[in-house]
């Protein structure tokens, strides 16, 4: 058991059933990273998953779970739950698979200069995802086969989410491109694109309020 602010240091043990009080969890294992902010975990000197001084201070949340990076709460996640970017800018570098049903919400992707050259900087498969007030933004971005990519059967809604995006380089994609039974829906959005031949590639889109602004 352990308490707020506990340290636990443990050496050539296994401790994967390691648990603390109502308040304070603490898992160890490779599918569920320990990320409740005020415990830290220790083996041979080396933590084992993201420790935070405050609570609120990480990437994001699923619920109390705060997360360091946003493939660490992706990897948690499970389906219906809602992964929030508590109000912070995510940089993608490359691609980001998301192949569960949730909800994202509250924060801004940055893909300045992200390079993905297998299906798009945000690949959805066969899932369905919704990304509420989060903002898409970056220039001078590489990516095979658009921005946000959805395939198979995958179901995208965005709501109140804004694009501002300059500079791409996107050849065989637009910002939104799908493939194989995938549909959107955008509500309440704002794209302001520097390419508007390549706002919306071969997808079923229901759009409502929303404005395209191209130059």
């Amino acid at each position: 058991t352990s308490t707020e602010g506990a340290n636990i240091i443990a050496s050539g043990n296994n401790i994967e059933e390691v648990a603390a009080d109502s308040t304070n969890l603490v898992w160890v294992d490779s599918d569920l990273p320990a990320s409740y902010p005020k415990v830290k975990v220790t083996i041979d000197k080396e933590p084992v998953a993201p420790y935070l001084e405050d609570k609120g201070t990480g990437v994001a949340c699923i619920g109390n779970s705060y997360y360091m990076t946003l493939a660490d709460a992706l990897d948690a996640a499970q389906n219906s739950d809602t992964i929030d970017l508590i109000g912070n800018t995510v940089k993608l570098n490359g691609q980001t698979t998301i192949d569960k049903d949730i909800t994202i919400t509250n924060g801004t992707f940055d893909i300045t200069d992200a390079v993905c050259t297998t299906e798009g900087i945000i690949y959805i498969y066969n899932s369905s995802v919704k990304f509420s007030n989060v903002d898409l933004k970056g220039s001078n971005f590489t990516s095979a086969f658009g921005v946000i990519f959805a395939n198979h059967n995958a179901n995208v809604i965005l709501d109140n989410c804004d694009f501002r995006l300059k500079n791409d380089l996107a050849p065989l994609g637009g910002t939104l491109k799908g493939n194989d039974n995938a549909s959107f829906t955008v509500k309440n959005c704002t794209f302001d694109l520097e390419n508007p031949s390549r706002v919306l590639t071969n997808i079923t889109l229901d759009m409502s309020d929303t404005t395209i602004d191209a130059y």
